[in-house]
């Protein structure tokens, strides 16, 4: 996938300490460890499985005695899912099911896909028109021409190409299709690019989770890209904690908000990562899919906290692009939570929804 949601903005705050790295989504894997940690509760050694994978690390942590499997074996099971992943989603690999549609320019033509991959497009759908468009798909030839993708930035990406990009953007420009359980994308525009990289790695850590619910997992944290699922408590009993990173423009990090998390999903979209500069102007990988250009706003990170790392994925992409104001206003509509910091005035400011405000636990109350 593309390098759209390059954003890494919490640190899992485990009782071993973990590292998150702030990579995306390319076609490599790197090789796994495992490490182990003694609780203090229970003298057994809690798991720790991580490695590289997407272009960006990953991080599980899980109870031994409660999986039916090995930790190998959990990590092989992760790794050929991982694998299979990519060779759907990855933008970086182009003989990946979604790059195969990209180059596909037959009009009216089924192009058949996976059932994974239906779930994404439809989670997509449903989640543009809940951000009113922000959270679009389809920009992916803009993302490339601005140098975020694959390939090399167009060199003189006028107005005017801009613009006739455009044309090609819209939910208008392909359909999903299913016939007796079989689905198939559709392009009704034969130059339209999709990018599922503002949502599916959320789907990912999804799969993830469920791979552990399947092997009978109680209380787990599943951490990839700085996404998260989480499900029961830590080894000391309380919520996984996990801090809100106020950025700053030294590319350095401190920890802003800790937040206690159970059996919810976390994500975050913003701009202080991944960004280059084009005739001196800072420009980012968020693209506005209404203007073809980079954001501007001043909204640097929007986390959002969901049922499902999907949901939270998709949403943090489409409320970030629209700003701070509108997206709490959605937000509101559709109780979301939201944390949002934006840079105003030479000084860092947060602001949350009402739903966010009611769901957390605070580092006070996680720490009596």
């Amino acid at each position: 996938m593309s390098n759209r949601k390059r954003i890494i903005a919490i640190i899992v705050f485990l009782i071993f300490g973990l590292t998150i790295k702030n990579l995306f989504f390319t076609s490599e894997t790197e090789p796994a460890t495992t490490n182990t940690n003694v609780t203090a509760q229970t003298q057994e050694q809690a798991v720790v499985l991580s490695g590289n994978v997407f272009g960006t690390s990953y991080h599980i942590t899980f109870m031994p005695s409660e999986v039916k499997q090995t930790p190998e074996q959990v990590q092989a099971g992760l790794s050929k899912f991982f694998s299979e992943f990519n060779a759907e989603f990855s933008t970086y690999d182009p003989n990946s099911v979604i790059s195969r549609f990209n180059k596909f320019e037959q009009v009216d033509t089924p192009f058949p896909v996976s059932k994974n991959f239906a779930t994404v497009i439809q989670a997509a759908d449903k989640i543009r028109e809940q951000t009113n468009g922000y959270e679009e798909i389809t920009v992916y030839s803009l993302v490339k021409a601005w140098g975020f993708g694959p390939g090399q930035a167009e060199a003189d990406l006028t107005p005017e190409k801009v613009q006739q990009m455009l044309t090609h953007v819209g939910p208008d420009k392909y359909s999903l299709v299913e016939t007796n359980g079989q689905y198939a994308l559709v392009k009704h525009d034969p130059k339209v690019e999709i990018d599922l990289s503002s949502i599916a790695k959320g789907y990912a850590v999804d799969l993830a989770a469920q791979y552990l619910n399947e092997q009978g997992a109680k209380n787990y944290l599943v951490e990839i890209g700085g996404e998260i699922v989480t499900k029961g408590v830590n080894s000391t009993g309380k919520p996984w904690q996990v801090a809100i990173e106020q950025p700053r423009e030294d590319s350095a990090n401190s920890a802003n908000t800790i937040i206690g998390l159970s059996n919810k999903a976390l994500a975050t979209s913003g701009h202080y990562r991944n960004f280059r500069y084009v005739d001196g102007k800072r420009i980012t990988h968020e693209i506005d899919p209404f203007t073809g250009y980079s954001v501007t706003h001043n909204t640097v990170s929007l986390t959002v906290i969901a049922d499902d790392c999907m949901t939270a994925d998709g949403f943090s992409t489409g409320l970030y692009v629209m700003g701070a104001d509108k997206a709490l206003e959605v937000a509101e509509k559709y109780n979301l939570a939201i944390f949002v910091i934006q840079y105003e005035n030479g000084k860092f400011i947060t602001r949350q929804s009402s739903a966010f405000s009611k769901m957390v636990q605070s580092e006070e109350n996680l720490n009596k």
